[in-house]
């Protein structure tokens, strides 16, 4: 199943570390990043707007969402950390 076929672009399905709901919608300017638990505590007071927890996505849920090219959700890795930090300390 593919999100965009499935019907679930555009839907609001996701909430940010702030506790608002966020759209999954083609790529956009404010990607929105799954961190894991760990992670989503410790950096959500920097950027929460943009940080989704792993834990709230089934398995098979993350696997669609990542594996769709083209929208706004994606995982952070070590790298993105990096520039995460990067871009909120300047």
């Amino acid at each position: 199943m593919e999100i965009i076929s499935s019907g679930l672009e555009g839907c609001t399905m996701l909430r940010n570390g702030k506790g608002e709901m966020k759209k999954i919608e083609r790529r956009s300017f404010k990607d929105l990043l799954i961190t894991t638990d760990s992670g989503f505590e410790l950096f959500r007071t920097l950027d929460g707007d943009h940080l989704i927890e792993s834990s709230i996505l089934t398995p098979e849920t993350r696997r669609l969402l990542l594996s769709q090219g083209g929208l706004n959700v994606k995982a952070i890795d070590a790298r993105g950390v990096d520039q995460f930090i990067e871009q909120k300390m300047g």
